[in-house]
């Protein structure tokens, strides 16, 4: 009953409308973070696995147009220069796959929230709001 009321505040009160409109958002960011952990937990290593293939692939193209330069120039490739630049060049893709891997520890450390914890935050958000 006290959430009709709260509703047709909130109908004819703007400011209300939009306190109603920021809590939905926050339960909204709850959810999306909650679903996202276990997006990464679920699928975390198939996605890492992916991307690695990624990256393999990445330095074979790499490996080709260094080669490809230097064959257009009539030059046999330096082994070490052409490691270096394939390092250089795919670094991007080993630093986003470190914190890909750092996602995917820290979403299987965190323990979900339990319904009656949720419940619980949820009346504790409503005392706040009553303060």
């Amino acid at each position: 009953m006290a959430s009709n009321i709260i509703i047709s505040d909130a109908q004819n009160d703007p400011l209300a409308r939009y306190e109603e409109l920021l809590l939905r958002k926050n339960e909204l960011k709850k959810e999306c973070f909650q679903l996202e952990q276990h997006y990464i937990r679920t699928f975390g290593d198939a996605v890492m696995a992916l991307f690695r293939l990624h990256i393999e692939c990445a330095k074979k193209v790499k490996t080709i147009e260094f080669c490809q330069r230097y064959k257009n120039r009539g030059l046999e490739p330096d082994l070490r220069e052409l490691q270096s630049f394939v390092q250089h060049e795919t670094r991007g893709l080993h630093e986003h796959l470190e914190r890909m891997a750092a996602e995917y520890e820290a979403a299987n450390d965190m323990s979900a929230i339990t319904e009656s914890e949720s419940i619980e935050i949820k009346r504790i958000a409503a005392l706040e709001k009553e303060i």
